[in-house]
């Protein structure tokens, strides 16, 4: 499918590749790696964030345990309204990769999305 003919919300991607590089590497000198891939399936947007930083949750300030990430409410509220407006489906799932023997963090945004037909 044409990539040109999506129109989707601006700014949902960027606050998760900011935080991988500010948190996920902070103490990381060497050897790291972001993925960002867009998939489009089952009439799905999606949009997959992968570092190789120390992990989601892995070194939280004591004081910060309960805190949610700025940009995890930020667009969560965003895919909310969208897929209301568009009327397609939005969500976001993160994930410490340490559950798949890995190290970093997996970022997983279902984009709503409308086609643009000229």
């Amino acid at each position: 499918m044409d990539a040109s003919l999506f129109e989707i919300p601006p700014m949902l991607i960027q606050p998760f590749i900011e935080n991988a590089i500010e948190h996920g590497f902070k103490d990381q000198k060497e050897n790291r790696k972001i993925d960002v891939r867009l998939t489009y399936s089952n009439k799905e947007l999606i949009c997959t964030i992968k570092d190789n930083g120390i992990g989601i949750g892995t070194q939280k300030e004591h004081n910060q345990r309960h805190k949610k990430s700025l940009a995890t409410t930020i667009t969560s509220g965003r895919l909310n309204i969208v897929s209301k407006d568009f009327k397609t489906k939005g969500g976001l799932t993160i994930e410490n990769r340490k559950k798949y023997n890995e190290r970093g963090t997996i970022v997983t945004l279902v984009i709503p999305y409308k086609i643009h037909i000229a």
